[in-house]
């Protein structure tokens, strides 16, 4: 069976030398068999700022990806499965984080093929994260919490865990506040930093050494894993 169509008895298939596009095609066919509404919640995100904001500029795209196509909002399911499966097996992965998670698609994988652990995300815009939470109670996912929550908030920090996941979210420093938060966590408890983009990777390598000295990091196409 081709491993990109379809299989409801194997949604999140492993696939190492996989074709992008035709992984971004497959996470499609997945996000609507799980019964995601992305294409018209994206498009009240948009109604509503541009709602809120004469100046368009105000909207901020490269921060909450407004006005972008669905596709390029979330990683694969396919990409979602090989980095879990990347990291060692001697590295913890009882709490997962997804920091900017979306539509939670890791959530998923996550509830599948790892389901002693717990899965957290946090995704700034409402919507999303509203959108990802009904989905999640409609599969009775227990395991699996949603919240909706600004990242650089001077209140919040990121909880600790054993896997953090990083898509280069917000703005240099939205990214850089929260290594600075893992790095105080590192202290207490080894941890998995996967980084996808350009940015979260270049910010790591750059002023985070911590993240790189128990471990080599694993580097990916389009992700890296770094272990503390």
């Amino acid at each position: 069976m081709d491993l990109y169509e379809l299989n409801p008895k194997n949604l999140f298939p492993q696939v190492e030398d996989y074709d992008y596009q035709k992984a971004k095609a497959h996470a499609e066919k997945v996000d609507q068999f799980l019964g995601y509404n992305i294409e018209d919640v994206e498009k009240k995100i948009a109604a509503r700022f541009l709602s809120s904001y004469r100046d368009v500029n105000h909207l901020s795209p490269t921060q909450l990806w407004i006005n972008l196509e669905p596709a390029i909002l979330q990683t694969p399911y396919i990409e979602i499965r090989n980095m879990l499966d990347s990291i060692p097996q001697h590295c913890a992965k009882n709490k997962v984080i997804d920091l900017g998670c979306a539509y939670a698609r890791m959530a998923h994988v996550v509830h599948k093929h790892y389901p002693n652990s717990l899965f957290m995300g946090f995704e700034t815009v409402l919507e999303r994260a509203q959108e990802a939470q009904r989905v999640i109670n409609s599969l009775q996912m227990k395991q699996t919490q949603i919240l909706c929550q600004d990242l650089m908030a001077p209140d919040f920090q990121v909880p600790q865990a054993d896997v953090f996941f990083i898509y280069d979210y917000g703005s240099h420093e939205a990214i850089t506040k929260t290594l600075n938060e893992l790095k105080s966590h590192a202290t207490a408890k080894s941890m998995t930093v996967i980084a996808r983009g350009r940015l979260s990777r270049h910010l790591i390598l750059k002023d985070h050494a911590w993240l790189s000295g128990v471990n080599p990091p694993l580097h990916f196409q389009n992700y890296s894993l770094f272990f503390s």
